[in-house]
């Protein structure tokens, strides 16, 4: 889990490099049904939602031909889901208690063709598609279906990987992906958004938008080994891309209201309301060079040390220096059992979602207003929202850490204990930074200024996690996994 390799913590990742040849075709084929029918009712549903999924999903590898050096794997899944989302709200009418059908069609497929040039050499291609639509996304709760929204998700890839035994002690390992995706929303009503505290949200979603990307990520691995040291290092470009946003959220507005009654006479406390150009692209690029050394101290013991470093464009810190260290031991000349710990540092990538804001956001190209009321005049007249990032603005830092004891009872059955934590430092959150001040919190410090969203990196993340795990055979015929998680998270962000 604390490879220098990767940007980011997973303690679910296998890694298997075999040769890509093939002298015979296999195939699976998997259809998996479910039905309401089988369900209980939802406790805030006055019916059992009609609930249904339909999941088709295959895959067929082999030889390409009579090549004994080439093969392909084509796999695909067609997943449909008639989901329905419980709308429990207050209305003008009365009460509002229905189910309103969520559906989701997803589609994937990839096609990779595998050559084995000769013993040091071998490429694969890979081509990826995500087809994923939703219908009502947002329903439910106090959303009412008027209020919620359409969307899609297509998503297009294609891999370029490249492995090369260089000499007996170094292999290269060469992967570029590049790769593109649309996805819009579309609300359902085009009528303003009509938020009630505490009864129910209406009118239309307010939610129009489209965002693009055309992007690529480049891997350069080398692994030596030289005597008990495997040394890791290399380049990873995690993303680069050019991503595009046209949004056309709140032109009709989102007016708010305190209760029903205010409703009834037409008095909000707030609106919003957005005007300008809603079409932003810009540029985000992220690099990490990384170096790991992984010594076999001796026989049962074992032990990982590397360095990490990040850098992202509009991020001003350039410090990002992630070391990590892990260690592994087997006690005893039978190594039944093995005690496992590690930690390190990580940073992550901000998003799109932060650049997005600071850019369409400046106060001129896309301007927002928050309107105390309901305003009806000249918009121009009002000063706009506008997003900035903190000048001591920093990547999102986390550590993650962890010990663990794993026994082998049997010859196939194990058992493991781990403790997991994590803390994190420097977390995106946003602030008002022109927010009315006490004691009557009226008239802004900026006037020249609505709100002023400061995104600051001052968030914290602490969470613990004890996980006991029994995996192996539990009879002659018998195989499988028990396992229970207990844990805790706490965030501020």
């Amino acid at each position: 889990p604390y490879t220098v390799e990767y940007p980011r913590w997973s303690r679910r990742r296998i890694e298997i490099i075999t040769k890509s040849s093939a002298n015979a075709y296999h195939g699976t084929l998997n259809a998996i049904f479910r039905d309401y029918r089988m369900n209980a009712r939802d406790s805030l549903a006055a019916t059992r939602p009609q609930e249904q999924r339909r999941i088709l999903e295959g895959s067929l590898f082999g030889p390409v031909g009579r090549s004994k050096n080439t093969s392909f794997l084509l796999s695909g899944a067609r997943e449909e889901e008639d989901l329905v989302a419980v709308v429990v709200a207050r209305g003008p009418q009365g009460a509002v208690n229905e189910n309103v059908p969520t559906p989701v069609v997803n589609t994937v497929g990839s096609l990779r063709v595998s050559r084995q040039f000769n013993d040091k050499q071998a490429m694969f291609w890979q081509v990826n598609f995500q087809d994923r639509w939703q219908n009502n996304l947002g329903a439910g709760g106090s959303t009412l279906a008027e209020a919620a929204t359409q969307t899609r998700f297509r998503e297009d890839e294609f891999i370029v990987n490249h492995r090369a035994v260089v000499s007996t002690s170094l292999i290269s390992q060469f992967r570029v992906l590049v790769g593109r995706y649309w996805s819009p929303t579309r609300s359902n009503s085009n009528a303003p958004k009509v938020v009630v505290t505490d009864a129910f949200i209406g009118g239309g979603a307010q939610a129009d938008r489209l965002a693009t990307e055309f992007h690529a990520s480049l891997t350069w691995l080398l692994t030596q080994t030289k005597g008990k040291h495997t040394f890791k290092y290399g380049l990873n470009i995690p993303d680069w891309s050019r991503r595009g946003l046209s949004d056309r959220t709140n032109q009709l507005g989102t007016v708010s209201y305190g209760s029903l009654e205010a409703l009834a006479a037409g008095t909000p406390f707030a609106t919003v309301i957005q005007r300008g150009d809603p079409r932003l692209i810009f540029i985000e690029k992220t690099v990490g060079v990384f170096f790991q050394d992984e010594w076999q101290l001796r026989p049962g013991l074992s032990l990982a040390g590397g360095l990490r470093y990040d850098w992202q464009n509009y991020f001003r810190d350039h410090n990002n220096f992630a070391p990590r260290l892990a260690l592994a031991w087997a006690p005893g000349k039978k190594r039944k059992t093995v005690i496992r710990t590690g930690a390190g540092f990580f940073f992550d990538r901000s998003g799109p979602g932060p650049i997005w804001d600071i850019q369409r956001f400046d106060g001129r190209r896309l301007r927002r207003y928050v309107v105390p009321g309901g305003f009806s005049g000249n918009l121009d007249i009002l000063p706009a929202s506008v997003h900035r990032l903190d000048r001591e603005i920093a990547l999102p830092n986390t550590m993650p850490f962890s010990v663990g004891v794993e026994r082998q009872l049997a010859a196939k059955t194990t058992l493991a204990v781990n403790y997991v934590g994590v803390r994190g430092v420097k977390q995106l959150r946003s602030r008002d930074g022109n927010a009315p001040l006490p004691p009557d919190f009226g008239a802004r410090p900026d006037a020249a200024v609505n709100v002023l969203r400061v995104i600051e990196a001052a968030g914290r993340v602490s969470g613990n996690s004890l996980e006991v795990s029994l995996r192996g055979d539990f009879g002659k015929r018998v195989n499988g996994m028990v396992q229970y998680v207990f844990g805790k998270t706490k965030a501020d962000t």
